[in-house]
């Protein structure tokens, strides 16, 4: 097994940095987070609810989600409605896959920091071939066609209409609107599968189209004595930054605004040293961090930022379930905010890192699906060290599938010396 180079950006408390052409301050707090809920379920659906072909008892796997808070059951969801789903399958032995976790993480250990190679995980965790063909065949035999299993043998993706999946995993399907007005559907009963294989199945992604992930940044007003409560630092405009060599600090039309470094933001030094770390060009260099994000990055703000701190950090972009230029515009305040702070806060922090941003789609339509695509591909491409995010959802409202389903993935992540990082969320200064 490969031994890797594992690196991290250190663990923060709280913190916060500018952004672009906009004062922003943000807090982070990079912890290891995976929700595990257990969900009940409601009222049996109207489309008619069948069961998996195949040998074996029928056997249901997790929970069925409930109606969120403030939701209304409006009827029945259309037979003919498309469902985008993923299979995903338990490790062949998820013991063994907890041992090397915890071995190649703790120090003095024999096979500490020797993790597994790109594209090895499947080979010695995955699931058997045998197990993938068994899943396959009987959801086959249920009526149903399954794709092409993932890289890491952990998904097989489902196509298929509400009534196709009402026969084939005896559960029915219900609409129900959202206290914001839009209507999504969801899955009355837990799924089943032949119990012959359904102990190797952790959950199905995709029953539910209800997705509450969002982001957290939120709006913070100034305090008095820094100008008149409420107003902007500086609002976007077409002029640019004096751009100048990095040093810890910010550029001079930003630190001449009369706010107090450590207070109303944080600089790239003094955010470092809230985290521990030192400030210089080329922290993070070799080191590539990859960024989960549900929405448009605003470009502009990127490099007016990298040209106020004197930085080039590279950032490219990879999309999954989307591509370049879908999705709603970033515009100032709203879409786009989120995804600067994530990117600009890294540039402060490990100028000398690469970023890869890993865009889903945006995240009022995004389900728990996408959610699960995003972070599966930063793991299965391998090409960071380190997996950041800052978007997320109240552990209660997440369906046992989903958090089941990131389990895996996460410790995939974690036998392939990839540190998953989350922030608690950023603040906007307005």
């Amino acid at each position: 097994m490969a031994n890797k180079v594992h690196a991290a950006p250190g663990r923060p408390g709280r913190a916060a940095v500018k952004t672009g052409r906009r004062a922003r301050a943000i807090t982070a707090a990079s912890i290891a987070a995976v929700a595990l809920v257990a969900v009940t379920g409601i009222a049996t659906g109207a489309v008619a609810q069948g069961g998996a072909a195949g040998p074996g008892a029928p056997e249901r796997i997790g929970a069925a989600p409930r109606v969120p808070t403030g939701a209304r059951v409006t009827g029945a969801t259309a037979s003919g409605t498309t469902l985008h789903l993923s299979v995903n399958l338990a490790p062949r032995d998820r013991q063994a896959l907890a041992d090397f976790v915890t071995a190649v993480s703790t120090p003095g250990n024999p096979q500490y920091h020797h993790y597994l190679a790109k594209g090895q995980f499947a080979a010695v965790f995955g699931p058997t071939r045998a197990t993938i063909e068994q899943v396959s065949k009987a959801l086959k035999a249920a009526g149903l066609s399954p794709g092409k299993v993932s890289p890491d043998g952990l998904s097989i993706p489902v196509t298929a209409t509400a009534a196709q999946a009402s026969h084939a995993f005896g559960t029915g399907f219900r609409n129900v609107r959202l206290k914001d007005g839009t209507t999504d559907y969801l899955n009355t009963s837990a799924p089943s599968l032949p119990s012959d294989v359904a102990s190797s199945v952790t959950g199905i992604v995709g029953l539910s189209s209800i997705n509450t992930v969002s982001s957290h940044h939120s709006a913070v007003r100034r305090a008095s004595g820094h100008g008149s409560a409420g107003a902007t630092v500086s609002g976007r405009s077409a002029r640019t930054v004096a751009p100048h060599t990095y040093t810890p600090a910010l550029c001079a039309d930003f630190t001449g605004s009369g706010l107090t470094d450590g207070t109303d933001y944080y600089s790239p030094g003094k955010l470092a040293g809230a985290y521990g770390m030192t400030s210089s060009a080329t922290v993070g260099a070799g080191q590539t961090v990859a960024v989960f994000e549900l929405e448009n990055v605003d470009a502009g703000s990127i490099a007016a930022y990298q040209s106020c701190v004197g930085t080039s950090t590279s950032v490219s972009h990879v999309y999954v379930d989307t591509t370049a230029g879908a999705g709603a515009p970033a515009t100032d305040g709203e879409v786009g905010v989120e995804s600067a702070l994530d990117i600009e806060d890294l540039i402060g922090l490990v100028p000398g890192a690469a970023v890869i941003d890993y865009q889903g789609p945006d995240a009022a339509s995004a389900t728990d699906q996408n959610v699960l695509d995003v972070y599966q591909r930063m793991v299965t491409d391998d090409q960071a060290q380190v997996i950041s995010t800052s978007w997320g959802e109240c552990e209660a409202v997440e369906s046992s599938a989903t958090a089941n389903a990131e389990n895996t993935v996460f410790a995939e992540a974690a036998a392939q010396g990839q540190s998953v990082a989350t922030g608690r969320g950023p603040l906007l200064m307005t």
